[in-house]
């Protein structure tokens, strides 16, 4: 979950388009439920909204933009979320928050300039490099499939003609066998013995 959440929020352009934006707030909405922030029977189009702004002002954030109001912007539909209970806060991630003011306290108080945040950039970048990777493997694997199967495709049209010829010649005699059909006449041969 945790991995899926740093790729929609730290993966892609720094000024996404439309269609990065929905697909980077759908990962993200699919992170949060996996880790157990959302329930899984949250409004989707609500949550949508919500994703997309997420990322939308995280993305602002960093590029140094100004970032819209959330109330203005997903006000509603996070109050709507919040009312039906649809979002919540796994106590496992209260030992995580805890332990990473802890980690940022003590390192502040021994070095007034260090960013944690930043000092993760560079684990987190290999985090994302790694999911882009895997991807890139599997549309390579997709290709590589395509391009297989446009050349066998020649060869397995020719095998399948040579087997209808076959048949049509006579070379080739085509045989069911239908065990209901035996059991019936097995049975109607015990009958006629006993007749």
């Amino acid at each position: 979950g945790m991995r899926k959440l740093a790729l929609a929020l730290f993966g892609g352009s720094a000024k996404p388009s439309d269609a990065e934006l929905e697909e980077a707030g759908a990962s993200l909405v699919n992170a949060l439920e996996m880790m157990g922030f959302l329930s899984a029977k949250a409004d989707r189009a609500a949550v949508q909204k919500v994703g997309r702004y997420v990322v939308g002002a995280f993305k602002a954030q960093q590029r140094g933009d100004a970032v819209d109001d959330v109330s203005a912007t997903v006000g509603t539909e996070l109050q709507g979320l919040v009312d039906n209970g649809e979002v919540s806060f796994p106590s496992i991630f209260t030992l995580v928050a805890r332990a990473y003011a802890s980690i940022d306290g003590i390192s502040r108080s021994l070095e007034p300039d260090f960013d944690f945040a930043k000092a993760c950039e560079p684990f987190v970048g290999k985090l994302i490099q790694q999911e882009y990777e895997q991807q890139a493997a599997k549309q390579r694997e997709a290709w590589a499939e395509e391009v297989r199967s446009v050349f066998f495709a020649p060869r397995r049209t020719a095998y399948i003609e040579r087997t209808v010829r076959s048949m049509q010649s006579g070379d080739i005699e085509i045989r069911s066998r239908s065990t209901k059909g035996e059991a019936a006449l097995a049975r109607l041969e015990r009958r006629g013995d006993s007749v």
